[in-house]
């Protein structure tokens, strides 16, 4: 559903409170799903973001993002080859994570290997 789409869906019915919420819960799956971490993963990567903004270089430049990941200390460290193994294979939710950090859930284990 894109939001034209739900501002449409909305218009064009009474809509109740649940209603509302059934859509805001599809864009939000859509839009900005939860991105899941290891406690490790979002260490390193808050880690990083933060050495980048302290630098005040390329803090809006994705693909720096990851070479910096690439050539940090901990590049032996089993978090930061998932994170950049995943990006190498669909760099959606490293990207969404480096967008909105806000999106990083801390879980036990991802499951991704």
């Amino acid at each position: 559903m894109t939001f034209d789409e739900a501002i449409n869906e909305l218009g064009a019915r009474n809509f109740g409170h649940r209603d509302l919420l059934e859509v805001l819960k599809e864009l939000r799956e859509t839009y900005a799903p939860t991105v899941e971490m290891t406690k490790a993963e979002k260490d390193l990567f808050t880690r990083q973001m933060k050495v980048i903004k302290e630098e005040g270089k390329h803090v809006n430049n994705f693909e720096y993002f990851v070479n910096a990941l690439t050539f940090s200390n901990d590049l032996h460290d089993n978090a930061l080859d998932r994170l950049l193994d995943e990006y190498q294979t669909d760099s959606k939710q490293l990207m969404l994570a480096w967008l909105y950090p806000e999106l990083i859930k801390v879980v036990e284990s991802n499951g991704k290997k």
